[in-house]
């Protein structure tokens, strides 16, 4: 019995003694509960609403971007291949534009202006934010670059291409499954029909056509 009151008074011991070690140990237990907890969140649900969002927004499953020179050889050659279930062509300007103090620095990447009032059934956008006043130079940016570049709605945005600045001011915000962010290696930006039209003559060099597919299930291309 005595035995038994020594090894328990030395158990109590040694546990006020290490008090902070199994505090810090369960601390961290809790916190590896809590990631293991939210990886399992996001491997049930990020797919599903991935994919439920391609579908809302009708995204094709495969792109190309052709000169516009080369557009309707381009696109006679893919209507014909029997993979393509439909083909809806879009006309753009394909860059590399710099946007200035993008979260504080310069943030280069190949940008394609695309016309926001050009009717479209593939490669759609939902517009996540929009200003609720008229503003000058209007352009619609995705949501990566106004999130973590900084530029809300109402604030002006700078794209530098060849050494010239052209100003515009967030009119909206767009979610898109097209491009997304960076690690595509090619982000967007919509522009209503006028500021196109202005930035297509001043890029006359960079006209390209975006043909956007629609693939037979179980088809490849390149048979």
């Amino acid at each position: 019995m005595v035995n038994m009151s020594k090894i328990g008074n030395q158990v109590i011991y040694n546990l006020k003694k290490d008090r902070s070690s199994f505090v810090s140990f369960g601390i961290i237990i809790l916190i590896t509960a809590l990631i293991l907890s939210c990886a399992a969140v996001l491997l049930l649900q990020v797919d599903g609403a991935y994919d439920d969002k391609r579908v809302k927004l009708d995204t094709a499953g495969v792109n190309a971007i052709v000169p516009a020179a080369q557009g309707g050889d381009a696109e006679k050659a893919l209507g014909a291949l029997d993979a393509v279930e439909s083909l809806e062509s879009h006309k753009a300007i394909l860059t590399e534009a710099t946007v200035k103090d993008f979260n504080g620095a310069d943030f280069t990447m190949n940008t394609v202006f695309y016309n926001l009032d050009h009717e479209r059934s593939l490669n759609c956008f939902a517009l996540a934010e929009k200003s609720d006043k008229a503003v000058e130079n209007p352009i619609y940016i995705p949501r990566f670059v106004a999130d973590f570049g900084g530029f809300p709605v109402g604030e002006q945005i700078i794209y530098a291409v060849n050494g010239v600045e052209h100003r515009f001011t967030v009119a909206g915000v767009i979610d898109e499954m097209q491009y997304g962010n960076y690690g595509s290696g090619l982000l967007c930006a919509y522009l209503p029909e006028a500021g196109y039209e202005a930035l297509s003559q001043i890029l006359d060099d960079a006209h390209v056509m975006e043909y956007a597919m629609l693939v037979k299930d179980g088809a490849e291309l390149n048979n």
